[in-house]
């Protein structure tokens, strides 16, 4: 990040786990995106978790903004998007888990 000089615990698991790739038309602010692919033990496609990084000069400093789309039983798609309020990957990869646990989504992949 361009306001910091050590890396951060999220900046650290970014560049452990995600890929970076180029952020799209519709998140022209963000300063980086970033794709994880969320799988099944088996190695199958659950769902994937894009992460938008806005650093914030001299304002609010660095904030994250996530999405993920999951396959419902009928197979339709389903966007949920999580705002700046969130101060950590881990807690946006967690509550998007509970989600696809507690919604019973389907694999990514599943046929």
């Amino acid at each position: 990040m361009s306001t910091m000089d050590k890396p951060n615990e999220n900046e650290i698991k970014l560049k452990e786990r995600y890929r970076e790739f180029l952020a799209p038309v519709t998140r022209p602010y963000a300063e980086s995106a970033h794709q994880l692919c969320v799988r099944a033990d088996d190695g199958s496609k659950l769902y994937f978790i894009n992460v938008y990084i806005y650093d914030n000069i001299g304002h609010s400093g660095v904030d994250y903004e996530a999405e993920c789309q999951f396959t419902d039983e009928n197979g339709r798609a389903v966007d949920v998007m999580l705002h700046h309020d969130w101060k950590t990957i881990e807690e946006m990869e967690d509550f998007f888990e509970k989600m696809y646990r507690n919604m019973n989504f389907k694999p990514y992949d599943a046929e």
